[in-house]
């Protein structure tokens, strides 16, 4: 006789043919229906597919292992026993487990290493819902993304090197190093004497000698340099930051003595060589003043502001300032130029000129008692300024504007019919006094340590 059918339902009938041993009929007719059992699933899960494919290349770090099997698998078998990831060499990779419908996963504990070919494999230990396992151990290879390559490239007529933190690029000769995806990249430029950075562009954009580059692909960054800073000649005025100064020495009366001369039109000039972003002064009197400016900690600008006779609670305000960026660890020249008859402040960094600010009234420079000084406000600090630490070479006050359009900055300043005071700092090593090249005896005397040292800009 043939089996029943699986998953198949029949209906039995007894008629009142049917008769027990004595002859007696059955009363009526009986039906009774029922089903076979669901054929018995015994083929084992394949699988379909993987992703990372077989063979893949470039797979980022994080990325998850994931396998598609022919039917929905029991998700207790998904585990780390059965599911296995080693490196090339062998090493196991630590990482948990799931399953869910007819997909198991790999999450890795850490991020894969880069440029590495890894080996993944499901095992027999994987189970469809039925209990069968899986026919054989199913492995395939992949592997991951190589590191990013950040290249440097220097343009332009000057010289410097370029580093980076971390560590690897140092151009010079290393132009170019790998990174990780996500790092971030800090690219530091270094002028070579007789040339200024003027930025960095490309894949990390910066006017500073700081720029700061998040990883995310092979990227190339322009760093150019100029040769517009000219070279100096004889020394240097050397400031350690604490308190040296260079004050006029005629400290009864505010530069310049002279009566006849016009500062409320004044132009103050000077090369210097910041060492450090923060609040520092370069020159000026009572009645204004040229420093350094820390504005945040990646921006250091040059500041400029005067105080004018227009009174506030009886007392001259604080007029205005003017700003532009500066570069530090690198001659800059630095100039401020203040037209009380147009009522205008303006900057000159490098030859390049800023905006106008306006001011309103005449500069005032005889309301304080701050004497002319170089390096550090004297006798005392105005506005929150610290003392210069770096070099100044050459500084100059006109009795003029004298800067209208961009311009190259003279190598060592002239002494003009205007030229109220002019400091080359070419005396001898050590030296404490600084002759007044203009003529006109404003002298300045170095105090708390303020000396030359040897060597030209």
């Amino acid at each position: 006789a043939a089996s029943l059918e699986y998953a198949t339902g029949y209906e039995v009938t007894l008629s009142t043919a049917v008769t027990d041993l004595a002859g007696n009929s059955l009363v009526e007719t009986y039906t009774s229906n029922f089903s076979t059992i669901t054929e018995p699933d015994l083929t084992p899960p394949t699988v379909l597919g993987t992703n990372p494919a077989e063979g893949a290349t470039d797979i980022p770090l994080n990325s998850s292992i994931t396998v598609t099997f022919s039917e929905p698998i029991n998700p207790a078998s998904a585990i780390s026993s059965n599911f296995i990831l080693v490196d090339n060499l062998a090493n196991p990779v630590s990482g948990q487990v799931s399953g869910s419908a007819n997909t198991a996963t790999f999450t890795p504990d850490a991020p894969l290493d880069y440029s590495t070919t890894y080996t993944a494999t499901v095992t027999t230990g994987i189970l469809d819902t039925a209990g069968n396992p899986l026919a054989s151990d199913f492995s395939w290879d992949f592997a991951t993304e190589d590191p990013f390559t950040v290249t440097v490239s220097k343009v332009g007529t000057g010289t410097g090197t370029i580093t980076s933190y971390p560590v690897g690029i140092d151009c010079g000769s290393t132009c170019k190093d790998t990174f990780y995806a996500g790092e971030l990249v800090t690219l530091t430029a270094s002028a070579e004497p007789g040339s200024v950075f003027d930025g960095f562009s490309g894949d990390c954009v910066s006017p500073f000698s700081d720029c700061d580059l998040v990883v995310t692909a092979n990227q190339s960054v322009l760093a150019s340099f100029s040769g517009v800073t000219p070279t100096g000649t004889g020394n240097q005025l050397a400031l350690d930051g604490l308190d040296d100064v260079a004050v006029h020495q005629k400290q009864t009366a505010p530069l310049p003595s002279q009566s006849d001369l016009d500062l409320e039109t004044f132009t103050i000039e000077a090369w210097i060589y910041p060492l450090a972003g923060r609040n520092m002064f370069i020159a000026g009197d009572s009645g204004y003043f040229l420093r350094v400016k820390q504005q945040d900690p990646t921006t250091t600008l040059i500041e400029f502001g005067v105080l004018t006779d227009l009174p506030y609670d009886y007392r001259p305000v604080f007029a205005g300032t003017t700003e532009a960026p500066l570069k530090l660890n690198q001659w800059n020249h630095v100039a401020g130029m203040a037209d009380s008859i147009n009522g205008e402040l303006r900057i000159a960094v490098n030859g390049a000129l800023s905006g106008t600010t306006e001011i309103l009234g005449i500069v005032d420079v005889a309301e304080f008692d701050q004497t002319f000084s170089i390096g550090n406000p004297y006798p005392s600090a105005t506005f929150g300024d610290e003392p210069f630490v770096g070099r100044i070479d050459e500084v100059r006050l006109s009795s003029s504007i004298r800067y209208t359009a961009p311009f190259i900055p003279e190598a060592v300043f002239a002494n003009y019919a205007d030229t109220v005071g002019l400091w080359h700092f070419d005396e001898a090593e050590d030296a404490t006094n600084f002759m007044d090249s203009s003529g006109n005896g404003n002298d300045l005397e170095g105090d708390a340590g303020a000396v030359t040292i040897e060597g030209a800009r």
